[in-house]
């Protein structure tokens, strides 16, 4: 297997909430050509695989001069548990690290991939942690089953005071490609949390984010 890093980019023709969300026109481009061009500048990638059902994301993949490989229908229908999944993406990579990178994170710059890449190539050589995963951290007052998560209501707090909480943001996750395999996801036993600002832990999902990016 070789050692280095290939940057993966999931692709399912079926999106749901935003039809063809990864293809479909997003300003002079689409979410795909976006992220394809953005991977091409970063330093320390030795491949950039397209993984899909989609038809013209392969093809697309193709004419950009990227790596492609077909992805089985079964995992990415909505019958395949979000586990399966990624656990079957890394197997369809030949390389000792996976960088997870999809499409709906539209924002993250070369520049944080270079630093992403940087950190992980200094960790994985120097000390215990053996992932970096992007997150993005939160000052909401934060309840779950009628109960507060992370201030106490009869103490309240200013906004700025509340307890850290984060939430991973998927833009960027590389992490090596069997620890992928065994976990089935894409944190590893020891991870780096890399804090992306607000806007390159933009997330499309539904169509409100799909025009907020857009714009």
């Amino acid at each position: 297997m070789d050692k280095k890093i290939t940057a993966v980019i999931p692709i399912r023709k079926g999106s749901k909430r935003v039809v063809d969300k990864n293809i479909k026109p997003f300003s002079d481009t689409n979410l795909l050509e976006n992220k394809i061009r953005v991977l091409k500048e970063v330093d320390g990638i030795d491949e950039i695989l397209v993984t899909s059902d989609c038809p013209t994301a392969l093809s697309t993949a193709k004419k950009m001069g990227v790596s492609s490989v077909l992805r089985d229908g079964y995992y990415a229908s909505d019958e395949c548990p979000g586990s399966e999944n990624l656990k079957y993406i890394a197997s369809q990579t030949n390389t000792e690290y996976v960088l997870y990178t999809p499409v709906t994170s539209p924002f993250v710059k070369v520049e944080t991939y270079n630093k992403i890449i940087s950190l992980f190539k200094y960790n994985i050589d120097n000390t215990p942690h053996d992932s970096v995963v992007s997150i993005n951290y939160t000052k909401q007052f934060l309840w779950k089953d009628s109960k507060p998560l992370n201030y106490d209501p009869y103490d309240c707090p200013k906004s700025q005071d509340l307890k850290s909480v984060f939430g991973l943001t998927f833009g960027a996750c590389l992490l090596p490609r069997e620890t992928m395999i065994k976990k089935r996801y894409v944190v590893g036993n020891n991870p780096v949390w890399y804090e992306l600002d607000d806007q390159e832990s933009i997330d499309i999902d539904m169509p409100f984010d799909f025009n907020v990016a857009e714009m």
